[in-house]
């Protein structure tokens, strides 16, 4: 599902199992993201019982409002937490210094500020036992430089150009058009 997203090459409101994309502005951002010392087979989470599956929808027009914080989670955050303390102990630690999320299944966690100088700040008390960088967070990434047939081409690492702008691997079929690139996923078996 991470693949239309990173071949989209902007910031995006990303639906269904990640293959509706729609563009969105964000405001700039630095991020402190940290690495806790484990693994974490995405796999597993997803196949947790303790996963809950009845979140509420939430549109973009509630994103773009700036709605009520509370109602943007991440369902697998609980779970991994709940199942790996070196992540939970990061998360708490970021949560004493204005927040902390999992990014995806994890095992990173970050933090976001609204300057570098904070996120630096932050960084820089870190018990020696964390790891961590910062990073700005970018409006679009390299891939809007490329060619259609460039993206599906290092995409598929098939070595070779794909007629149409499309390919099929593993059992989904990525399509890509335009500049910036539309993407469309096509889940099959």
């Amino acid at each position: 599902a991470d693949v239309p997203f990173f071949v989209f090459g902007r910031n995006a409101w990303v639906e269904g199992v990640g293959e509706r994309l729609a563009p969105i502005e964000l405001p700039p951002a630095w991020y402190l993201v940290l690495a806790p010392p484990v693994a974490v087979p995405t796999g597993e989470i997803f196949a947790a019982p303790e996963l809950t599956r009845d979140t509420e929808a939430l549109k973009m027009e509630d994103f773009s409002a700036h709605g009520a914080p509370g109602r943007f989670v991440n369902d697998l955050e609980a779970v991994v937490a709940a199942r790996y303390p070196a992540v939970r102990e990061h998360l708490e630690w970021l949560g004493r210094h204005g927040g902390g999320r999992l990014t995806g299944s994890g095992s990173c966690v970050f933090a976001r500020f609204e300057d570098r100088e904070s996120a630096e700040r932050v960084r820089a008390s870190l018990p020696g036992s964390m790891k961590g960088f910062v990073a700005r967070g970018l409006e679009g990434h390299q891939s809007s430089y490329y060619t259609t047939q460039e993206l599906v081409w290092g995409i598929t690492g098939l070595g070779k150009r794909v007629a149409g702008g499309s390919a099929d691997f593993k059992g989904i079929e990525l399509r890509v058009d335009g500049t910036p690139p539309k993407v469309r996923v096509r889940w099959s078996g």
